[in-house]
């Protein structure tokens, strides 16, 4: 059977006498709620669940549980049994690291959002995180303002996004380009909801220009990066973003606005990145990695290159994504006066 060092994705299980993993198991019971509905795959789960307790370790059960919780909310159950089933389904577990309170708290998120609140404001924050944990840390504060949101607090959600951006500086490179996104589209959201069309704006194309410049930052493997390029990839959500600009009186504007993002993010912000005129375009990468038997040297000196890059911290690239979508949004503004 399993192992306390395996993969929670490689461990094995019985099952009504046979081996399954948590994938295939919760596959499984996907099949036979849509065949034969919840009483039949409510007794399954009791039944693996209750054979393998003692072996399942935190993420197993994460695993299980947030799975099946779809179908409690399908099949419309009490939040307040929900609730119970979740802590029925964890009270083994009292050594909680950041990672795990993070994964009960989108847990309990399933189940009733006052329990989710009330749950992250329980966890000292500040005793528990180290310096790998603050990317569970800005997921928690994310979380809640997620929450405070949904329960039309907003200006306690719009705070929340402001301290989680405090702990950016801390990540790599990819993850401090993943949150701030998903923290400016909370914040698009916001101000969507309180009709500051301008201010929406501003957060929804930085937060579509943060993953593009991801995209670049995977450099030299830019295959994402080339795929939207050549498909013009639009920056925002286009019906939600066309009725903005109706509202702002900008519709006729529109196509100005789409092509002044792709100048900028297809060819501006590459080289702001740090991507030299001999790495530029996807022939010349192409034929260095075709040829790195031949020329192993400039194969070499391409890997360099990108770890250099890589090492550099994103704060300044944010910022100057900042400052061209402000001056954009600004000018068409002004243009409105």
């Amino acid at each position: 059977m399993s192992t306390i060092e395996e993969s929670t994705y490689d461990k094995i299980f019985l099952f009504k006498g046979d081996g399954i993993k948590i994938t295939a198991f919760n596959k499984l019971l996907d099949k036979n709620y849509k065949q034969n509905g919840f009483q039949n795959i409510f007794a399954d789960f009791q039944e693996f669940y209750l054979k393998n307790y003692l072996e399942f370790n935190f993420d197993d059960s994460y695993r299980l549980v947030n799975n099946f919780l779809n179908y409690l909310q399908k099949e419309k159950i009490r939040s307040a049994d929900r609730i119970e089933f979740i802590d029925l389904s964890f009270s083994k577990y009292n050594d909680y690291n950041l990672s795990f309170c993070c994964k009960l708290a989108m847990l309990y998120e399933k189940a009733d959002i006052e329990k989710a609140l009330e749950y992250i404001n329980t966890i000292e924050i500040t005793e528990r995180y180290n310096n790998t944990e603050f990317k569970y840390l800005i997921e928690l504060i994310i979380l809640k303002s997620k929450l405070l949101f949904e329960k039309k607090e907003f200006d306690l959600s719009f705070k929340n996004l402001i301290n989680a951006s405090m702990f950016l500086p801390k990540l790599d490179r990819f993850e401090y380009l993943e949150f701030s996104s998903r923290i400016d589209n909370l914040n698009a959201q916001i101000c969507l909801v309180e009709e500051k069309y301008w201010d929406y704006l501003y957060f929804h194309l930085c937060s579509s220009m943060f993953i593009l410049l991801a995209k670049i930052s995977d450099f030299p493997q830019l295959t994402g990066f080339y795929y939207w390029k050549q498909n013009q990839y639009i920056f925002w959500d286009e019906i939600e973003t066309q009725n903005v600009f109706e509202k702002l009186n900008i519709i006729n504007k529109s196509l100005d606005i789409h092509n002044e993002l792709l100048l900028y993010g297809y060819e501006v912000l590459p080289k702001n990145y740090g991507i030299i005129e001999k790495y530029d375009n996807k022939e010349k990468l192409e034929f260095i990695f075709n040829n790195k038997d031949n020329d192993p040297k400039s194969y070499y000196n391409l890997l360099e290159y990108s770890k250099e890059l890589k090492s550099k911290s994103p704060i300044k690239d944010v910022l100057g994504i900042g400052q061209f979508i402000s001056e954009t949004i600004t000018s068409y503004n002004e243009s409105v006066d």
